[in-house]
């Protein structure tokens, strides 16, 4: 204590007294009273209640040690994060995130506290402030151990090339969440839109709402002030999920790994030159270092030639140009205005005409080859069904023999052109086509041909009194609508070239016509 205030206490005490001597000067019982209190009754008194004072505070000092000690005990044998915006509470197990209710976090607390007497009289204290300090740990800042990151990549995996461009999307989804890079958009494919949407629904159930689907185009813009980054989904179909699907029951782990990632590296674009991965960086950062000129620059170059008298439509350009870019992986939905006016600038273009002079490309024939097969062979048909795609492309081929040797294609170029140039046509999950018959082959016609077959086999057996037990079973197969054996004895046994019908058109046909 200071001298100044013990000097106040001085003066004051020695004011009262005097107050009293003062009011009873003429009382001598009330005098000596005074006197007994102070010289003998007092300091015994200033004695007991100075140990009762020091025994409550080493008792509190006790109790102050015994709740940090439990609280710290506690929160380190149970991780619980909370998330501000939604006022929801998160558990982990060392492998997943799960949300908790407040109650049962309660009911813990009290439990582990239970009759701990040392502790017992502060259970309540305790059990707020244990409360308190979760709140004050955030989820997005939960670091997640390699069991639960692993499992996340190996999830995403197959929507990947590799685990690099699976870190680089997970750093995507937390830059996003922990507002980063909000000039940023990234360019994908049409086929993850329901990994997109799966993801934005589920953090907005957890972590509450963001623009997140606003970063994702599925085409390139047309403003060159937008920051474009690409993300390089492969061509498979993701498909639509269902409340069982194993993504789903990881979707928390997903997003704190993607915050994981995030705060680890910054954010994406660190994320590349940490990774040390040329190819992932020379695609993802395409737009960085190449401008939109660069890039039809490119496409010329390896693309066109030039040829006087000879034209390419502005409808042929742009499959073509949509072709590069599956090529080198860019989402190739919709071409932006600046596209075109590059090449109309670099061109000589015909206005009225919309086709630019003297160019022509190694891959023109094929596109004039495959309208030309489309329109001499696919006829309309309501009652046909399934023409595959893979189909298409074997048919395409023996067309071309003696036309075009040296034309190159796969069954996506077979779908792009479809899609560019009979745009109508719907291609069910990039497998097949209702509607149409190709009159190079004529599937119903060959199917009641073996069906005759094989009717012919079972009286021809049956007549010459042989062994009909192939035939028979056969038979029974057909009536009795199991397709498998009747299946395998055609591919086997029966079609000896290529143009071997698929398994679901067979059953199909069966079910529908037999």
């Amino acid at each position: 204590m200071s001298n100044l205030k013990l000097d106040e206490i001085k003066k004051n005490i020695y004011n009262n007294i005097d107050n009293l001597l003062l009011k009873y000067n003429d009382d001598e019982d009330s005098l000596n009273i005074l006197t007994n209190y102070i010289q003998i009754q007092l300091p015994e008194i200033l004695i007991n209640k100075r140990k009762i004072l020091l025994e409550r505070r080493e008792r509190k000092d006790n109790l102050l040690l015994k709740h940090k000690e439990f609280m710290n005990l506690f929160l380190k044998e149970n991780q619980y994060y909370y998330s501000s915006s939604t006022e929801i509470y998160f558990t982990y197990n060392q492998i997943n995130y799960f949300v908790i209710k407040e109650d049962d976090i309660i009911y813990n607390i009290l439990s582990s506290i239970g009759n701990k007497s040392e502790i017992s009289p502060w259970k309540y204290k305790i059990k707020t402030s244990i409360i308190k300090s979760i709140k004050e740990q955030f989820i997005w800042n939960s670091i997640p151990e390699s069991q639960t990151i692993q499992n996340i990549i190996d999830l995403l995996i197959k929507y990947f090339n590799n685990k690099n461009e699976v870190k680089y999307f997970l750093t995507i989804i937390g830059d996003i969440f922990l507002k980063k890079n909000n000039s940023y958009s990234y360019l994908i494919n049409s086929n993850s839109k329901n990994l997109i949407k799966l993801i934005n629904y589920q953090f907005s159930l957890y972590f509450g709402q963001i623009s997140f689907l606003n970063f994702f185009k599925h085409k390139i813009p047309n403003s060159h002030n937008i920051k474009l980054r690409l993300i390089n989904f492969t061509n498979n179909q993701i498909e639509i999920f269902n409340s069982n699907d194993s993504l789903i029951k990881n979707i928390i782990n997903l997003i704190i790994v993607s915050f994981y990632y995030s705060n680890k590296y910054g954010d994406s674009d660190n994320f590349i030159i940490k990774s040390f991965d040329e190819n992932l960086e020379s695609y993802a950062l395409l737009f960085k270092n190449f401008s939109y000129e660069d890039l039809i620059n490119n496409f010329l170059k390896e693309k066109f030639e030039s040829c006087n008298n000879v034209n390419c439509t502005s409808k042929n350009m742009n499959f073509l140009l949509k072709t590069y870019f599956d090529e080198i992986h860019i989402p190739s939905n919709f071409i932006p205005i600046q596209f075109k006016t590059i090449l109309q600038v670099k061109l000589i273009y015909d206005s009225e005409k919309d086709l630019y002079k003297n160019i022509t490309s190694k891959s023109l024939p094929l596109v004039s080859n495959f309208i030309k097969f489309w329109e001499d062979n696919l006829i309309y048909d309501e009652s046909e069904f399934d023409l595959e795609i893979s189909e298409i492309c074997l048919l395409f081929k023996k067309y071309c023999i003696g036309k075009n040797s040296d034309l190159k294609f796969n069954e996506n170029t077979i779908i792009n052109l479809i899609n560019h140039f009979f745009p109508n046509i719907t291609i069910e999950n990039n497998l097949f086509i209702n509607n149409y018959n190709c009159n190079l082959w004529n599937k119903k016609n060959e199917l009641i041909t073996f069906i005759n077959y094989i009717q012919n086999m079972k009286n021809e057996t049956e007549s010459n009194n042989l062994d009909a037990t192939e035939s028979n079973n056969l038979n029974l197969q057909l009536n009795n609508n199991s397709y498998y054996s009747l299946y395998n004895y055609y591919c086997k046994n029966y079609k000896k070239n290529d143009n071997k019908i698929g398994k679901r058109y067979f059953e199909k046909f069966l079910y529908l016509y037999i």
